[in-house]
């Protein structure tokens, strides 16, 4: 992970530099696109936002998306309040969080990370990515 400042990251942002980014909270993430030229193996994994997914798989159509959603939005509410945000904050993010599964609809697989249970979601992801990879024939 690189930090860099909001004038630097939009000059790359204007340079086309990243592969995906996504303004959240006021912050700018991205992922840049060195990262595949200097990446050895035969994929590559990212944890993105719905906006940085489908940038990625508008241009890697190929390319596999695995949505991992809670059971409810409950479940974020409560990890949420356990942060003691303001309710301004609070209510932003349960905003936002409303948004995200509403996109789950654009990617490949749907895992319910049901609580208490992450061994099951591992195992989920897991054999959809070992599929994934033995079907492109790179395992």
């Amino acid at each position: 992970m690189h930090h860099i400042s909001r004038a630097e990251f939009e000059k790359k942002i204007s340079a086309g530099m990243f592969l995906e980014w996504a303004e959240y909270n006021g912050n700018y993430y991205g992922t840049a696109k060195e990262t595949l030229a200097t990446d050895t193996v035969a994929g590559l994994l990212l944890n993105l936002d719905i906006r940085g997914s489908l940038q990625i798989k508008k241009m890697y159509p190929e390319s596999l998306l695995l949505f991992i959603a809670p059971e409810n939005l409950d479940q974020i509410k409560e990890r949420l309040e356990r942060r003691n945000l303001t309710p301004e904050d609070l209510q932003s993010r349960l905003q936002a969080a409303t948004e995200c599964l509403a996109g789950a609809q654009y990617f490949d697989h749907r895992i319910i990370n049901v609580q208490n249970k992450v061994d099951a979601t591992v195992t989920a992801v897991v054999n959809l990515i070992t599929t994934y990879l033995a079907k492109k024939s790179l395992i």
